[in-house]
C-alpha cells in the first residue's frame, strides 16, 4: 500500500483509540467518586431513585470495562458495538430528560451535581457523543481492513485475541 493509505489507516485507528480513551475516562472519573455520581443520577426523573446506587456503580464499570477490553484488543468488534450502543443509550436518556423533564447536569465525566443545566449543555453532550459514534462506526466498518493493513506494515499483533 502507498504511504497515503498508511496515513489514513493509521489516522482512523488513532481516532478510534482516542474515542475509546475518552469513553473510558468518563467512566473512570465517575468511578473515582461514585457517591457524587449517584447524587447526580438522583436528579434525573427518568431514572427511578431506587436504581441510582446500582447504576452509579454499574455505569462506570461498563464504561471502563469496554474501554479496557477494546484497548487490550479483546473482542474489539464486539466492544466497539458495545460502546456505540452505550453512547446511543446515554444520548437517548439525556435527550428524554431534557425534553420531558427539567434539564439537569449529565454527570458524564463524574461530579457535576450543581443542578440545572441548559440546552447548550445538551447540544455539547450530543455533539460529543455523535462524534464518538461516527468515529467508532467508521472504525467498525473498516476494522478488518485496518487489522490486515496493520499486520502488513509491521505493527505486530494488533488484531483480536
Amino acid at each position: 500500500m502507498s504511504q497515503r493509505h498508511d496515513f489514513w489507516f493509521l489516522t482512523a485507528w488513532m481516532l478510534a483509540a482516542i474515542a475509546v480513551v475518552v469513553f473510558g475516562l468518563a467512566g473512570l472519573m465517575k468511578a473515582v467518586d461514585v457517591y457524587e455520581f449517584s447524587r447526580v443520577l438522583k436528579l434525573w426523573f427518568v431514572i427511578p431513585r431506587s436504581m441510582t446506587p446500582a447504576l452509579a456503580v454499574t455505569i462506570p464499570m461498563i464504561e471502563v470495562g469496554l474501554a479496557t477490553a477494546w484497548l487490550a484488543g479483546f473482542g474489539r468488534r464486539a466492544t466497539t458495538v458495545g460502546i456505540i450502543v452505550t453512547l446511543l443509550l446515554f444520548s437517548t436518556v439525556t435527550t428524554w430528560q431534557y425534553i420531558a423533564y427539567e434539564p439537569v447536569s449529565c454527570g458524564c465525566f463524574g461530579g457535576g451535581a450543581e443542578g440545572r443545566a441548559d440546552m447548550g449543555d445538551l447540544r455539547v453532550l450530543l455533539a460529543r457523543n455523535v462524534s464518538l459514534v461516527v468515529i467508532l462506526s467508521i472504525f467498525l466498518c473498516y476494522e478488518s481492513k485496518l487489522m490486515r493493513h496493520c499486520d502488513e506494515i509491521g505493527l505486530g499483533q494488533v488484531h483480536e485475541h
